[in-house]
């Protein structure tokens, strides 16, 4: 589907339905579209941030599909495309993360092409699957490889960085080769990805019936590309001595496209306009990388300031540790964020680290359902171009544990963000587990003889519901309540469906691996 907007024609329509009027009158080029009305929004009434979706609380529990490359190197394979989102689904993800960039829906200065767009959809409808878009514009990953072809080749028009380097600079000529690092102080280029962006999303308004967009993540780490601008950090006898991150000083000065650091931050903010103004009002969200992120003093200062602009609600730092004690190192907390890990391996302690994000009312989204990089995703294979994927070792327990948490349904979405998550080793002790946990005075023991990991959250005054990754596991409830009944099942909607009744010893309710349990008390 191709759609042409002229970029400086003023227009003027009204949306009968949603009273939404379309408005680019104005001296910038940008298309505003203003609405009242939301599709998500991040509330603060909880305990924690959350964000809302269609009047209920999301879950950040989220898989990026990498389709851009499947798109590209499969040559466009329909039914390849289709079996991405079908294994997603039966995997137990009911939320994906896909990236759009600008270069592929601009193909003409002006010309929309959303076409992916379009296909997309159809699968996210197909299989009854939420989505958050990344989208990638003029600093994806720190450069402008995102950007349409005609600005790359166009750097009189569309300002550009130089790196200083001339083994770099030399590569990127008129011919729009290599890599482009865009120059944030240029109003052409930042109003074209405006008006871009803004294009996308009333295409998204017109078509996305379901409102199955959660939310737009604005670019994806933005701080990197700093090793481009930096000069060798050497001593004497040219030994590497140090790198960008290690102090503010040099992360300030090189990364944000070569120390544009206030510009990247307008614009990040501006492109978030364009998303709120827009018919399709929904969250907005910046994601940062984790390269080096928790040796640099007063990190908490650039995720402070971007959720301090209009355009950005939340922000998130990448993490592939491989240890809770790591990946606790990169959580952005703070009273005005949804606190979560923007992107993290699902190949390491995923259930561990998932249930401690969930106790902390935080949430996890996951890179990447299939990779052929050894440290990412469910699914590996030998090239890019292979098709023949094939499962990790860690793949068949991240599905049943992700299988369990859909059984709870909204349960657990009210759970997290109100702090009423107990989770039991989540930092993964081997050799036997006997611990105790505490929600609103009641104590629950967890005990297994293995290295099990249990959750526990109420539903009601009187109900709780127990999850378990090994047999055999035991929850016992202290004396101030007395166990009437323990059903395992799942829910459908707000009614609970019985499969069969759990083994109850006094207070001591057993659960078994993968199983949800439902605990009746008086």
């Amino acid at each position: 589907m191709f759609l042409c907007i002229a970029m400086s024609a003023s227009v003027a329509a009204c949306d009968n339905e949603s009273n939404t009027v379309i408005d680019n009158s104005s001296n910038s080029s940008t298309t505003k579209i203003v609405s009242n009305d939301y599709v998500s929004k991040v509330n603060y009434e909880a305990e924690h941030p959350y964000v809302e979706y269609k009047g209920k609380p999301y879950l950040m529990l989220a898989v990026q599909m990498r389709l851009d490359w499947i798109y590209e190197d499969q040559s466009r394979d329909i039914a390849f495309i289709q079996e991405n989102f079908a294994k997603a689904k039966e995997d137990g993800f009911d939320s994906v993360i896909i990236p759009i960039s600008w270069n592929q829906i601009e193909p003409e200065k002006g010309v929309f092409n959303f076409d992916r767009l379009e296909l997309y959809y159809k699968y996210l409808d197909e299989y009854d699957l939420s989505v958050q878009w990344i989208w990638g514009g003029t600093n994806s990953c720190g450069s402008g490889a995102a950007v349409p072809e005609d600005i790359r080749k166009d750097p009189e028009t569309y300002k550009r960085m130089l790196t200083g380097k001339p083994e770099i600079d030399d590569m990127i000529g008129k011919d729009g080769a290599g890599v482009v690092w865009i120059d944030f102080s240029c109003k052409a280029t930042m109003e074209r990805e405006q008006t871009a962006l803004a294009a996308m999303m009333e295409w998204i308004a017109g078509n996305d019936t379901n409102k199955r967009c959660v939310m737009i993540q604005v670019d994806n780490e933005v701080d990197q590309g700093a090793g481009n601008f930096q000069p060798d950090q050497t001593d004497a006898t040219q030994n590497l001595v140090g790198q960008w991150w290690q102090t503010k000083e040099g992360h300030d000065k090189y990364c944000w496209v070569g120390g544009q650091r206030d510009a990247v931050f307008a614009q990040l903010s501006a492109l978030g306009d364009v998303i709120h103004k827009s018919s399709y009002n929904c969250v907005t969200r910046v994601n940062l990388s984790g390269a080096g992120r928790d040796t640099i003093p007063d990190l908490k200062l650039d995720y402070m300031d971007l959720l301090d602009t209009t355009g950005i609600d939340i922000v998130g730092v990448d993490c592939y540790a491989t240890t809770w004690d790591a990946l606790a190192n990169y959580i952005t907390e703070s009273g005005d964020n949804v606190t979560h890990i923007a992107e993290a391996s699902c190949t390491y302690e995923f259930g561990y680290s998932v249930a401690k994000m969930f106790e902390r009312g935080e949430g996890i989204l996951l890179y990447c359902h299939r990779d052929d990089r050894a440290d990412f995703g469910m699914y590996e294979r030998t090239t890019r171009q292979n098709q023949q994927w094939v499962e990790k070792p860690t793949t068949a327990e991240s599905r049943q544990f992700l299988q369990m948490l859909r059984k709870v349904g909204d349960k657990l979405a009210f759970a997290v963000p109100n702090g009423e998550v107990l989770e039991f080793n989540g930092e993964h002790t081997k050799g036997g587990v006997d611990v105790t946990s505490t929600l609103n005075k009641l104590s629950i023991r967890f005990t297994n003889n293995n290295d099990a990991l249990g959750m526990a959250f109420p539903v009601s005054d009187k109900e709780w519901i127990l999850m378990a990754n090994r047999d055999n596991c035991q929850f016992e409830f202290d004396d101030s309540v007395t166990v009437s009944a323990a059903t395992f099942g799942k829910y459908d909607g707000d009614n609970w469906k019985v499969q069969n009744t759990s083994a109850v010893q006094g207070n001591k309710v057993t659960v078994n691996a993968y199983q949800v349990v439902k605990v009746d008390l008086k």
